[in-house]
């Protein structure tokens, strides 16, 4: 059996381009989806009646979620809070038929500056013990808003403001947070069938940097037979400002 996982970054909940990111689930037809900047629960609706899929609802206030949808029974699910803000990490644990699977949806702080790498860290930390809760097969799926290390990217097409922050720091990219997740024992899957492939997934129209990631537990890891990054329908150009990552494993 194949299972296929998303992540899917869709743009202050994907408003005014809702056609173009159903066109893009269907084409796909994920079987664990996770979304991030999610704002309220009706493209998600349309979309779990769409795909056949079950809807892990979260408390949409108008601000940014993550939400997972999926075509597996849930046997339980977890909110975690990581701030007032809209910062926040879902689990839900799931029946596979033949094995357990937790899968932690989450969406850290962005900025490039040093200081919120070290909170992304922090982060992390919280997301990690989530993970290892409930089973030994786990993942974590998300925009990371974070570099991989040894991953390249293209600094010159960065914006003005950003460039000017990166100088500040001797234009160095910090990649601490990837490493916590390496060092725990997880296995950044793109970049496992990709070693030569920039992966890069930001911004949508023209790439430039690798910020969304899916990390398989150990356990799981032998059981990863792929990974991309979605690039049909042509509309996944513009319908938001990442482009989602689709992950194969086969049970």
């Amino acid at each position: 059996m194949l299972v296929r996982v998303m992540t899917y970054n869709i743009l202050d909940g994907g408003i005014g381009r809702e056609s173009a990111i159903r066109s893009i689930v269907r084409e796909n037809r994920p079987d664990i989806l996770v979304f991030q900047e999610v704002i309220d629960g009706e493209l998600p609706a349309a979309i779990a009646n769409d795909n056949d899929l079950h809807l892990i609802q979260t408390d949409y206030d108008g601000r940014r979620r993550v939400c997972i949808l999926t075509r597996y029974p849930v046997l339980n699910q977890r909110l975690v809070r990581l701030s007032r803000s809209w910062r926040q990490a879902l689990r839900v644990d799931l029946n596979l038929g033949s094995r357990q699977l937790s899968v932690v949806g989450v969406h850290p702080i962005a900025n490039p500056a040093w200081w919120f790498e070290f909170l992304r860290v922090r982060e992390a930390e919280v997301y990690l013990r989530l993970a290892r809760e409930t089973s030994d097969d786990s993942l974590i799926v998300g925009d990371m808003n974070a570099v991989g290390p040894g991953d390249p990217v293209r600094l010159k097409s960065y914006p003005v403001w950003l460039q000017l922050m990166l100088f500040a720091q001797g234009y160095r990219v910090y990649t601490w947070a990837i490493e916590e997740y390496l060092r725990a024992g997880y296995v950044d899957v793109f970049r496992t069938c990709n070693p030569h492939d920039s992966g890069w997934t930001l911004p949508a129209n023209k790439p430039n940097t690798r910020l969304d990631y899916i990390f398989a537990s150990r356990s799981f890891s032998g059981q990863i037979r792929g990974c991309r990054v979605v690039d049909k329908p042509v509309v996944v150009r513009t319908a938001s400002d990442h482009l989602p990552v689709m992950a194969v494993f086969e049970l």
